[in-house]
């Protein structure tokens, strides 16, 4: 409208034999698109050394460099001699994305079940590497590193069988889906 304005009023001055100035030049903010909240939902499997197998289900949320995830998992019974070990749970992250790689605080509530039940509390931090393959499809792999906070021993027959570690490492792949808006 002002550039219009501006022009109306040249011409008027062009009729009148004044020499024509110079339009004014008006800037308009450059306004940058929001970036939407992608939502992901995910499966995968990890393994924890040594041992356990665990695969997991899960979503995240992703704004910007930052996302915040939701997993349940649930690990494959190991043996240790006679008493079954069970454990699941889940685990939340927030993590901050340079590109290709994550670094995300964790933490993990659960259980693990062998001649009881007991809560497994455990916190720590993750390493993963993301490779997008389609729009809509990404692969990660990740290394988690926990500390655990409760401890449980599992008896039978007096001897302990089982007990848990003071720390954990697992190695973990997941195929990611993007859900369409």
């Amino acid at each position: 409208m002002l550039r219009a304005l501006a022009v109306i009023a040249v011409l008027a001055g062009s009729a009148a034999g004044e020499p024509l100035p110079a339009l004014p030049v008006i800037h308009a903010p450059s306004v940058e698109p929001a970036r939407p909240t992608i939502v992901e939902v995910f499966a995968g499997i990890s393994t924890i050394f040594p041992g356990t197998e665990a695969g997991s289900l899960g979503l995240r949320a992703m704004r910007t460099v930052w996302s915040a995830e939701l997993s349940l998992d649930l690990g494959i019974p190991e043996t240790k001699q006679t008493v079954e070990v069970w454990r699941g749970g889940a685990t939340v992250a927030v993590c901050r994305h340079l590109s290709l790689i994550g670094l995300c605080p964790i933490a993990h509530a659960g259980w693990i079940r062998g001649t009881e039940t007991a809560p497994l509390i455990a916190v720590g931090g993750r390493l993963e590497v993301e490779l997008q393959i389609k729009h809509w499809l990404a692969v990660r792999t990740r290394f988690d590193g926990r500390v655990l906070v409760t401890s449980t021993a599992f008896e039978a027959n007096g001897v302990t069988v089982y007990e848990t570690p003071r720390a954990e490492a697992w190695l973990g792949i997941d195929v990611l889906l993007r859900i369409p808006r």
